[in-house]
């Protein structure tokens, strides 16, 4: 019996769930961009990191899943310094899956509270511009 696309992507998501796996690869294709994150210099790291979250938060928000990045930015802050510890612990092992860069990057990121509250705050303006977008078109018709 064959699955339908919908089906194997996941339902309920918009666009039925086309949008999921474009946004895992913009997230992977930015994170291999970035170089080594571990390595680089601050100044550099810091402008790699910004160009990160904020592709990415483009990309949540153009899916409509603003308000779900929104939580989950702002409920991993308290855990964040942790998990990028225990990132960084399994790193070997993760490497294998996802590539040593990839995990070592995501782990760079999560080491600074910065970069999620960046995140819920640019998730924040996105959704707000997204909210009033459709407002300014509403009742305009042009006559035929």
């Amino acid at each position: 019996m064959p699955v339908s696309d919908q089906g194997a992507r996941g339902r309920g998501a918009p666009g039925g769930g086309k949008d999921r796996p474009a946004l895992w690869r913009l997230f992977r294709e930015r994170l291999d961009a970035a170089g080594w994150l571990v390595d680089a210099p601050e100044a550099h790291r810091k402008e790699k990191e910004a160009d990160i979250v904020d592709g990415l938060a483009q990309e949540v928000s153009r899916t409509g899943f603003g308000a779900v990045g929104i939580f989950l930015a702002e409920g991993l802050k308290p855990l964040s310094f942790i998990t990028a510890q225990g990132l960084h612990f399994l790193t070997p092992h993760l490497g294998l899956l996802l590539g040593s860069r990839r995990v070592s990057n995501v782990a760079c990121l999560l080491e600074d509270r910065a970069n999620l509250e960046r995140l819920a705050r640019r998730l924040e303006e996105l959704e707000e511009q997204r909210r009033a977008r459709p407002q300014d078109g509403r009742g305009t018709r042009e006559p035929d």
